[in-house]
């Protein structure tokens, strides 16, 4: 039975979507913003939003951790160093979705 199992597929195999995710993932740490479809961007802000409230315990698991999700020493050093500082006063709501015209 599917029960509880809902998640977007974007028509990908789990292996490219999987790539998909990980690859956007590291394009909103790289550039801090990005321009694709609207149904992607809700999906990933839940998975960018984890990864910041993970970094902000700011100890070695959980740099462990974001780098198993991310696969770069370069980008997980970017995140603790130049985004965590900024929402040090956030609990929640990391992100923003804007709608281009």
């Amino acid at each position: 039975m599917r029960h509880r199992k809902k998640s977007e597929k974007f028509s990908r195999s789990r292996g490219q979507r999987r790539a998909l995710v990980k690859s956007l993932l590291r394009a909103v740490i790289i550039n801090e913003r990005i321009i694709t479809t609207t149904s992607r961007a809700k999906y990933l802000r839940a998975e960018v939003d984890n990864l910041i409230t993970k970094a902000k315990a700011g100890n070695l698991a959980s740099r462990r951790l974001i780098y198993q999700t991310l696969g770069d020493h370069s980008l997980v050093k970017r995140l603790f160093e130049i985004i965590i500082p900024r929402y040090k006063a956030e609990t929640s709501g990391y992100t923003r979705i804007i709608q281009l015209p």
